[in-house]
């Protein structure tokens, strides 16, 4: 294995000014995008606006969801929600 190479279980000797995850195109900005199974999950846009659930955030936090809970927050420990926000 090349020592330079990132691994599963934590990496040593990173400098994060040259070692990160993300893009650097500075004059055609492009964003940041995580997919499973092929569809796009998480969008971090050029300006720090991350989406899930949209292509397009235009807030810090965009969560989009389509006839189910956008948001859950459980604080119960139960895995019961106690909070939810609905679409």
């Amino acid at each position: 294995m090349d020592p330079n190479d990132w691994t599963l279980f934590g990496n040593s000797n990173t400098d994060p000014s040259t070692n990160f995850l993300g893009t650097t195109a500075e004059a055609n900005p492009k964003p940041l995008v995580i997919k499973t199974n092929g569809v796009e999950a998480l969008r971090i846009d050029s300006s720090g606006n991350v989406g899930l659930g949209t292509t397009s955030p235009t807030s810090k936090l965009y969560v989009a969801a389509s006839g189910r809970t956008a948001l859950r927050i459980d604080d119960s420990g139960s895995g019961t929600p106690t909070r939810g926000i609905a679409t």
